[in-house]
């Protein structure tokens, strides 16, 4: 009999036996929330159309294929975490955004990355984890569905990592929380560390007892393979109105040594609207300062990066955003890919690079989850 009649003939039975289907158990929520467990994710797709003749987007994260599509995130995220004792969280995520992740952990370049994967374990005011986790820096994260742009910043591709490995503390004194961690490295989160040196982690954060504001401050000091790392974030967020939010993300990093002579060091803002319950709005503005890190610049390798991008969201049912958004970026040097139109047969080096590139794109995000 083959798999094919073994599957008619269940289908038979269960619609045979109303009486079986009307007693049946609690739903897959229903365990999870009763065994504790919490289980949320979310699935997002995207269209990005470049202005300029090339095909690729220069510092950007995951948006970088210009004129393509692109699924980027399947994403699950199961966790116990417990006030008191030991638990653990695990998030995968499968799509084009899990080569960057993955490469940030020196893990290859494939369609599945284990983003996070840790153990907790938490008494009163202290808790500490240990394994793979995301970094505390930055305005912006990862995770599709928590960010108000489709793009992320420069602040967020250039200056800021994106994960690590290793161990952090937290420890709670009233609204605000102080971090200690060392890490494999700042700059990569290498799962497989290559030396005997650590990247120390040390921060803190603030949340008004009302929720309105918002202060964190956080550094990163180690050496990778004999390249000096020093990496600092400030980040301020303040709720005006019941919907405007005003955002402030600082970054200054310097990777020195080893042939490696690189700084970054700039400022992004943001401000976020929620127009209804349906619509909202995002507005975002950076400068950043660079040196030895661009094709364009001055004779001493110093250059400046420029963008600023509006987006429009829109939710027609609670669990689904619907994104568009419009991006332009510029500096005073040629910095960006705009190859010629006998690209690579190019007259001069400069004629395949321009002082500006733009997009327009598109993301549908769909979330799920047993979270209260």
């Amino acid at each position: 009999m083959t798999n094919k009649h073994l599957g008619l003939l269940a289908t038979a039975a269960f619609a045979g036996c109303p009486i079986l289907a009307a007693a049946a158990g609690p739903s897959l929520d229903e365990i999870l929330t009763n065994s504790g467990i919490t289980a949320t994710g979310h699935l997002s797709a995207s269209y990005t159309a470049g202005f300029n003749n090339g095909q690729l987007l220069a510092y950007r994260a995951f948006d970088y294929d210009a004129n393509s599509f692109e699924f980027n995130q399947a994403a699950l995220t199961l966790s116990r975490l417990p006030t008191s004792g030991f638990g653990g969280l695990v998030t995968v995520t499968a799509g084009s955004d899990a080569k960057v992740i993955n490469g940030s952990y020196g893990s290859g370049g494939g369609d599945f990355a284990l983003t996070q994967g840790y153990l907790q374990y938490a008494n009163g005011s202290l808790t500490v984890i240990g394994g793979r986790y995301v970094t505390l820096a930055g305005a912006e994260v990862i995770d599709d569905s928590q960010d108000s742009n489709i793009s992320r910043s420069l602040l967020f591709t250039l200056a800021e990592p994106l994960v690590h490995t290793g161990v952090r503390a937290a420890y709670t004194l009233g609204s605000t929380t102080l971090y200690l961690g060392l890490a494999n490295s700042a700059l990569s989160g290498d799962a497989l560390d290559t030396d005997k040196t650590k990247t120390v982690e040390a921060g803190a954060s603030y949340a008004s007892s009302d929720k309105k504001l918002g202060l964190a401050a956080y550094d990163y000091y180690g050496v990778d393979s004999g390249t000096k790392t020093n990496f600092l974030d400030l980040v301020a967020s303040y709720q005006l109105t019941d919907k405007l939010q005003l955002v402030g993300n600082g970054d200054y990093a310097r990777f020195v040594g080893n042939h490696v002579d690189v700084d970054v060091y700039g400022v992004a803002g943001y401000l976020n609207y929620q127009f209804s319950e349906a619509w909202k709005g995002s507005l975002r503005g950076e400068y950043l300062k660079t040196k030895n890190l661009t094709p364009g610049g001055d004779s001493a390798g110093k250059s400046d990066l420029e963008e600023i991008t509006a987006t429009v969201g829109y939710s027609p049912v609670k669990n689904v955003t619907l994104l568009g958004e419009f991006r332009y970026d510029f500096s005073g040097d040629k910095n960006f890919p705009d190859p010629c139109a006998g690209f690579p047969a190019c007259t001069g080096a400069g004629d395949s690079l321009s002082k500006s590139q733009g997009n327009v794109g598109v993301k549908a995000i769909y979330t799920f989850g047993n979270a209260s």
